[in-house]
């Protein structure tokens, strides 16, 4: 939850910035878009697509990335973002069922 809460922080208030999809990264039938972008200083920082069953971006395609200049390794890929929030409106809405649930059954005791 910490990253989730970091990450939107990120998406909201980070400097937004061009980016490049280096290569992509597969796991387990699973894959991982790798990009990466220039700070001011010319150091350059690589940010990882969270793993999906089909790539985010392809190599060589432009991308945005947003980074909090106090730490720019925690960069966030500007449209990855959607896949965390899906997951905590799923667990949030099977928290909801399971309590209707308990709820249903104690009235019937």
């Amino acid at each position: 939850m910490r990253s989730f809460v970091r990450e939107r922080f990120t998406l909201r208030n980070g400097v937004e910035v061009d980016a490049v999809c280096e290569h992509n990264k597969w796991r387990d039938g699973t894959v991982a878009s790798v990009c990466s972008f220039a700070l001011e200083d010319g150091k350059r920082i690589e940010v990882q697509s969270s793993y999906r069953p089909s790539p985010l971006h392809e190599p060589g395609e432009s991308v945005r990335v947003r980074y909090d200049p106090g730490n720019p390794k925690k960069a966030v890929l500007v449209g990855d973002e959607g896949r965390q929030a899906a997951l905590i409106l799923l667990c949030a809405l099977s928290f909801g069922v399971l309590t209707l649930m308990f709820a249903i059954a104690a009235a019937f005791e």
